[in-house]
């Protein structure tokens, strides 16, 4: 094979093994740009979505927060004690005061279920700390709604809500289960997500604390 035959079947041979991969390069970044768009209400899958929590759902979003709170938390109280105690120590302050969550402070959402009738499965959220760190708040999902990927999915839309918003990073207390095996799997599951253990800041419990950083 001469010199200029030998240039041609490498051109050739180039532009063909390449081009294919090329389509699938802007795919990936056309999927990865879209990806970066995040707004409300937003669809988990088919039948899930998030939508900001109104006022007229809030009454849903703390029955749910405290019924999954009782049956995860290790809580020695009665249910009705739990519930009394919970509301004289002000609990739903955040929800009940609509700044922590408006604006660039934050959001808060509802899990819906739309598979039957519409039902508030669950709750999600971030809250400002300053200008460059947020916290994941108010993370609550029924119990028979777990394993279904939903916790994970409402949590990648809040660090990329998180992120569209400016923040440099996001943190995570996550408190003490009832369950010990249940709470190293969801810290893993943070783990996995990006998250990383960190010393606690000041107003932490005696929880995990986790913390996610933005590469610029």
């Amino acid at each position: 094979m001469t010199f200029t035959k030998s240039i041609i079947f490498l051109f050739w041979t180039t532009f063909h093994v390449f081009w294919p991969f090329q389509h699938v390069l802007c795919a990936s970044s056309v999927a990865r740009t879209e990806a970066q768009s995040f707004n409300l209400p937003f669809s988990i899958f088919q039948t899930v979505s998030l939508a900001r929590l109104e006022r007229n759902q809030k009454q849903d979003a703390k029955k749910v927060i405290l019924q999954v709170s009782y049956n995860t938390f290790p809580i020695l109280e009665s249910y009705d004690e739990y519930v009394l105690q919970y509301i004289e120590e002000s609990g739903f302050q955040d929800i009940d005061f609509e700044e922590t969550y408006f604006g660039e402070n934050g959001v808060l959402c509802a899990i819906m279920d739309h598979s039957n009738e519409e039902e508030l499965i669950g709750t999600c959220g971030f809250k400002r700390i300053d200008h460059a760190t947020c916290e994941l708040r108010r993370m609550f999902l029924k119990l028979e709604h777990h394993d279904r990927g939903i916790g994970k999915a409402a949590i990648e839309f809040l660090i990329g809500l998180a992120r569209q918003k400016g923040y440099k990073e996001i943190r995570r207390e996550h408190q003490r289960l009832r369950d010990q095996k249940k709470e190293v799997q969801a810290v893993q599951a943070y783990e996995a997500l990006g998250f990383k253990k960190t010393n606690c800041w000041d107003g932490a419990g005696d929880g995990t604390c986790l913390l996610l950083s933005f590469l610029p």
